[in-house]
């Protein structure tokens, strides 16, 4: 049975989860692209949507396509070094929740566990099948897409790594 949660997550939401749980997440998420950050910005230039809560928020590292609306934007791989480095500055800003593939660096691993988040596990093309509610763009500098704030409902996720720092097998 899946754990129904909404966003923004709370601190003892997040402490309940363990590594493997099935979640069922609801509410606002940030879906960042992470060809278009620059990892040395301040996190605040990457977020022109805004975050809709001060802390416990949901951010999905993504990339998008080179022509928008040719294909759907693809959930990112946290494994490699530019999305971990977005990754912990997310955390440190006031994210809870990461959605991403992969197995979380020992960086990211340290964060989640300082900053109380986790890290939902999604396949490559989970932004193509999600329930979303309403979506926005926003745009960054030179016209490149930054990020989209999404509402989704009811979409089904797993949790890869926990807040206590346990992480489950991810794909490969």
């Amino acid at each position: 049975m899946a754990i129904l949660l909404s966003v923004p997550l709370s601190k003892q939401a997040v402490a309940d989860l363990r590594a493997g749980d099935a979640v069922t997440l609801s509410g606002p998420i940030l879906v960042l692209n992470l060809q278009a950050v620059a990892t040395d910005a301040a996190v605040d230039a990457w977020l022109s949507t805004g975050r809709g809560a001060d802390e416990g928020w949901v951010c999905c590292i993504a990339t998008a396509p080179v022509v928008l609306g040719s294909r759907a934007w693809t959930v990112a791989r946290i494994d490699e070094p530019d999305a971990d480095r977005v990754a912990c500055a997310l955390l440190a800003a006031g994210s809870r929740g990461l959605v991403c593939r992969g197995r979380c660096l020992a960086t990211t691993s340290y964060a989640l566990r300082k900053y109380g988040g986790v890290c939902f596990r999604a396949p490559e093309n989970w932004l193509e099948g999600c329930n979303f509610r309403a979506a926005t763009e926003a745009s960054g500098i030179d016209g490149r897409v930054f990020s989209a704030h999404v509402v989704t409902q009811g979409d089904g996720l797993v949790v890869a790594h926990d807040a206590q720092g346990r992480q489950v097998v991810a794909d490969a």
